[in-house]
């Protein structure tokens, strides 16, 4: 029981910092776009900007859909207790992971913002 109790601490610590990073990502606003302006980006900053929206985007589609297949069966499933403890963690886990994939789109206008 108390194995279970640290976990649930740990993963709910881990998402309120995933929820303030995303919160941090739309404080610009809706008119403001959150990779910047273009000025000064070279050949090499175009071609990781590019890798990380595929990876982002790929990864974060994955993910998303494992999130709600397996929404889906924990909605309308009849589990027993032990399937069900472990598909709500891998419901969590997908959830988490997806996030960060998604995170990844944001991830060029943060270092841009670091460095200059």
């Amino acid at each position: 029981m108390k194995a279970k109790k640290k976990f649930l601490t740990s993963m709910g610590a881990s998402m309120s910092l995933m929820l303030m990073g995303a919160q941090s990502v739309f404080a610009a606003g809706p008119d403001k776009s959150m990779y910047g302006d273009s000025t000064g980006s070279t050949q090499l900053d175009t071609a990781g900007n590019t890798l990380l929206k595929i990876v982002g985007g790929s990864g974060a589609t994955v993910f998303a859909l494992a999130f709600m297949i397996i929404g889906l069966f924990l909605a309308f499933g009849s589990l027993n207790p032990q399937r069900a403890s472990a598909l709500w963690k891998a419901f969590f886990i997908c959830g988490g992971a997806a996030f960060i994939f998604f995170m990844a789109y944001a991830l060029p206008g943060m270092f841009k913002g670091l460095a200059g």
